[in-house]
């Protein structure tokens, strides 16, 4: 056999084995395709890159075609929009499966209840949680209010609950001999202020330097600020 038929022959051999599809990744296989079609196509490369299919198609296969050749055996969707074609990269279905019969379905419940006294005393050494708790409960409170709570308290440079009490907007303290005794409350007098203490009323009435007896005002340096977890008014 001369050299030419034999070089021949194993060109011939070789031939077919070239043309053997080759799996490449499927984000570069779109990419292709998005240049080959002159389309904008949106999906998340990195979900894509590590995925290989088979890119060997017709250059007059249509967009569908492609898709449908490689998309639809991965369980992947795709959708035309505004933008241009958007693949929803949902992950296979034999692996959405597989999670499935792993996943731990858990049910949480949330109930709300209301902060009570006992709850409160979370309160007692952080001032910005104090003040956070006590301007919600403004917030969410029918008319006006304005409380104290905790930290607001006891972090206060002040003897007793009146002196803490001027903090609040339209509060005004009654002292005597230097010590605030009585609150007074928008432009009124300590005698028309009621007084709940744990829900009660109390009153104290008796003013021990001359007699007087009137109204309902409250003598407050008889409650040290160490005793009160939380003080409303409205």
């Amino acid at each position: 056999m001369s050299p030419f038929c034999r070089n021949l022959l194993c060109f011939a051999i070789v031939l077919p084995f070239s043309c053997i599809a080759k799996e490449e990744s499927l984000s570069l296989c779109l990419n292709r395709l998005a240049q080959h079609h002159d389309l904008p196509l949106v999906y998340d490369h990195s979900k894509l890159a590590d995925v290989y299919v088979d890119c060997e198609l017709s250059t007059d296969d249509s967009i569908e075609n492609a898709f449908a050749h490689w998309l639809t055996p991965l369980g992947l969707r795709w959708r035309q929009t505004e933008v241009g074609l958007v693949i929803d990269t949902v992950e296979p279905l034999q692996r959405q499966n597989e999670q499935a019969t792993q996943a731990t379905i858990e049910e949480v419940t949330v109930i709300a209840e209301p902060v009570r006294y006992g709850s409160i005393q979370r309160f007692q050494h952080n001032y910005q949680q104090a003040a956070e708790y006590a301007r919600k409960n403004k917030q969410n409170a029918v008319g006006e209010q304005a409380s104290l709570v905790g930290a607001m308290l006891t972090q206060l440079p002040a003897e007793n609950l009146a002196e803490a009490l001027q903090v609040v907007p339209g509060v005004s303290v009654t002292r005597d001999r230097g010590e605030a005794l009585n609150i007074n409350a928008m432009g009124l007098g300590a005698e028309y202020q009621m007084v709940l203490l744990n829900g009660r009323r109390v009153a104290n009435t008796e003013n021990v330097r001359n007699s007087n007896q009137y109204g309902q005002q409250f003598r407050f340096d008889t409650l040290r600020l160490r005793v009160v977890l939380k003080c409303v008014g409205i």
